[in-house]
């Protein structure tokens, strides 16, 4: 079993902090989870907000012209883009997102791309996920959004997977609509895995994802079918906070879900899995995206494991 650093020397601080940071947890993730049902969604808030919050990211050069060739709705609050760029100088890294230019909409959105690069190189097209909002822009794609129309689209953003990234432990932790970027991330990575087994390495990753209600667990059947086709090497973890079982609907009774809140103990059972230490060179990296106050306190208690400030990399939704 590993000893996380300073674990065993600070063995009584720690077990207090657990016990107040659960506290706090409990009523971060309560307030968070309020707001999965609010005008809110990654970087993106009403007015021009999204621009505002990201002028200091760097954007690729390229304004494309897209073309909307599918729209899904994925859960009763999210809907499912698939667009077509034909210029292929058009190209993102998982986890990015993008300046969505809708006709006739002046405010910018911004979505996170959900679809791995490879689905770009092969099909030229991506896909993005919005939840149904009073913004503008989240309002048209629940609102107009068809086949056939034309939009604009400009890729941007920091919180990316890198190739260089999957020799080490993934923990990816998302809250709500949070896990939009992280889905292209997970995807990426699945498809990695046979060759990163070929040359020898040990891939690991664990998926933790909490949403307000089950039936809003977006993408759940494609990341299951994702675990399946990992070779055992994606381990993925559903918490609901706003149903007890015996309400929720009897096909969300499974082993992988439990209706609470998530812990910080299921932070430190995922780093102790990852069988490196957090402090170490090919120590575990995660990635989180989720409400403010939420990536907060996950910051701050992996921090207290000994996880560098770099080997956390987050993405807030406002």
């Amino acid at each position: 079993m590993l000893i996380l650093p300073r674990l065993g020397k600070h063995r009584g601080r720690i077990s207090s902090a657990l016990s107040t940071l659960s506290k706090t947890w409990s009523s971060a993730f309560h307030n968070s989870h309020l707001s999965d049902h609010a005008d809110l969604h990654p970087r993106d808030m009403t007015g021009s907000e999204h621009s505002k919050l990201t002028s200091a990211i760097a954007r690729q050069p390229l304004l494309a012209d897209a073309s909307i060739v599918a729209v899904h709705q994925i859960t009763p609050s999210v809907k499912r883009l698939r667009l077509h760029v034909q210029d292929r100088s058009f190209s993102f890294q998982p986890g990015q997102w993008i300046d969505f230019h809708a006709p006739g909409v002046p405010i910018i959105g911004g979505y996170s791309i959900v679809s791995p690069p490879s689905q770009l190189t092969s099909l030229r097209t991506f896909d993005i996920a919005v939840k149904q909002s009073s913004h503008s822009p989240a309002h048209w794609v629940h609102t107009q959004a068809v086949q056939g129309v034309q939009v604009k689209v400009q890729v941007g953003g920091e919180f990316v997977l890198t190739a260089a990234d999957l020799g080490r432990p993934l923990l990816f932790v998302a809250g709500g609509i949070g896990i939009t970027p992280l889905m292209s991330m997970i995807s990426y990575y699945v498809e990695k895995v046979p060759s990163l087994l070929k040359a020898g390495m040990q891939p690991s990753a664990t998926l933790l994802y909490s949403a307000g209600l089950g039936e809003e667990l977006a993408f759940r059947a494609e990341l299951n079918d994702l675990q399946e086709s990992s070779e055992g090497r994606l381990a993925v973890k559903y918490f609901v906070t706003q149903e007890v079982d015996k309400d929720a609907p009897q096909e969300h009774t499974r082993l992988d879900l439990e209706y609470r809140r998530l812990r910080p103990e299921d932070i430190s059972v995922c780093l102790q899995q990852a069988g490196h230490s957090c402090a170490a060179e090919k120590g575990p990296l995660m990635f989180l995206c989720g409400p403010p106050q939420m990536c907060g306190h996950v910051v701050e208690y992996a921090q207290s494991l000994g996880m560098p400030k770099g080997c956390v990399r987050t993405e807030k939704w406002w």
